[in-house]
């Protein structure tokens, strides 16, 4: 059986003391702070770094240059989000159409798309990017936080798919980057159990997407994992966990 680490949720600290984090996230958070004390004291010396820099210095206004690179950047994501809205759009018979919280997953989408093409243009040729607004504008689509392990304490990443659906998105960033010999291969977990699946590498940042196949449906899995191994993939783990999550409704 696999070794399973336990999950902390120590990447989140920093952004939860500077409320940046979305309403799902703080829900994680604080769940699990409730049971561990380790990243409550992690957490309280995230709010007090927080509240010394709020007071650190006075306001000052921002140089007319920095002014205009942030409308930029701004009026460049209205236009993507019109871009994903128009893609969306046409699965949607009628606002009645969506589900509970269409706009939390709408918002998911445009931050997982965001993350995955960076500056780059959308491209609706993209299969990854196509599958995310297909999986996204589902009313049972979910997205699975899977975070990084001591082996890849700034790697996290997120699963996105339908508990009763086989193919899933993986999106991750801060994976360090690896040998020409080897590759990031993904692992779905039943009972304990690695079943192998896709391989995959990453770009800077340690950002990689990869489409999943599941062998049957993901809710008949637990936990997936990331390792790294040969090139050619493994029957079996033999490299470290450096990313692993619950495959659990939210």
């Amino acid at each position: 059986m696999m070794n399973l680490p336990n999950r902390h949720v120590d990447d989140l600290l920093d952004a939860y003391a500077l409320g940046a984090l979305e309403p799902y996230e703080v829900a994680e958070v604080e769940a699990h702070l409730e049971g561990c004390a380790a990243c409550r004291r992690t957490a309280a010396r995230a709010r007090a770094t927080a509240q010394r820099l709020m007071l650190a210095t006075p306001p000052v206004a921002p140089p007319p240059a920095l002014r205009a690179k942030v409308l930029a950047r701004v009026h460049a994501v209205a236009a993507q989000e019109r871009a994903l809205t128009d893609a969306v759009a046409p699965r949607v018979t009628a606002p009645s159409a969506l589900p509970a919280g269409g706009s939390r997953r709408r918002n998911l989408l445009r931050r997982l798309l965001d993350t995955i093409m960076g500056e780059e243009a959308l491209n609706a040729d993209d299969p990854v990017a196509s599958l995310l607004i297909q999986l996204l504008a589902q009313p049972t689509c979910e997205v699975w936080n899977v975070g990084g392990t001591k082996d890849a304490p700034k790697a996290n990443a997120r699963l996105v798919g339908v508990p009763n659906g086989r193919d899933g998105v993986l999106v991750t960033n801060g994976l360090g980057a690896l040998a020409p010999d080897r590759t990031y291969q993904v692992w779905l977990l039943h009972d304990g159990k690695p079943v192998p699946n896709a391989l995959f590498s990453v770009a800077n940042g340690g950002r990689g997407r990869q489409i999943v196949h599941a062998p049957t449906r993901f809710s008949d899995f637990e936990v997936v994992a990331v390792t790294p191994e040969p090139a050619t993939g493994s029957p079996a783990p033999t490299g470290p966990i450096v990313l692993m999550g619950t495959l659990t409704a939210a």
